[in-house]
This record gives structure tokens, C-alpha cells and sequence, in this order.
């Protein structure tokens, strides 16, 4: 089992904080869980074809997923994986 936590705004999208996903081998497997679990709602996630939306941040025992080999990324019964997003606004301004 693999304990899976939100943070920020997307935990608010998701509407809760933090699940548990069983038989979760790799971040891919990890994701097609929480499909199962969030439904529709973990588009906010992933794409149509599976992959991390731009800005989505995933850590894995606090150590970024794409340094680990993206989404075959290994993970044991006891990792921690970490979802978050990042925002970046241009400001504009005038006058």
C-alpha cells in the first residue's frame, strides 16, 4: 500500500488530503489507482493519455518522481508520494 498525500490547491480540486492506493508498483500503476479511486476528478492530474499535467510536482520519499525515472518509477509498500502543483503567472503591467 502506498500512501498518497495533496497538497495546495489541488488537494482543494480533489477534495480531500490524502488516500491510499493499493498494489501500486510503479508511479504509472500509482496513477491508474487513484483513477480508480478519484474518478473524473484525477484529470486534474493526468492528461488523456496518461501523463502528468504541466505543473504537477510528484515526490516520492521527498525526492522528485522525474529523478527517479519519471512514471516507471519504483515504489514500495511503505513510500510516501507527494502531489502538488506549481503555478507560474506572468504579470503584466503598464502605464
Amino acid at each position: 500500500m502506498v500512501r498518497v498525500r495533496f497538497y495546495g490547491r489541488l488537494a482543494d480540486n480533489l477534495g480531500l488530503k490524502e488516500v491510499e492506493v493499493e498494489k501500486a508498483s510503479t508511479l504509472k500503476e500509482l496513477l491508474e489507482g487513484l483513477r480508480k479511486i478519484l474518478g473524473e476528478r484525477v484529470n486534474a492530474i493526468v492528461d488523456e493519455r496518461g501523463s502528468l499535467r504541466p505543473g504537477v510536482l510528484v515526490l516520492i520519499n521527498g525526492e522528485a518522481a522525474v529523478f527517479r525515472g519519471g512514471l516507471d518509477a519504483k515504489l514500495g509498500s511503505e513510500d510516501s508520494v507527494v502531489f502538488d502543483t506549481i503555478d507560474i503567472y506572468e504579470v503584466e503591467g503598464g502605464g
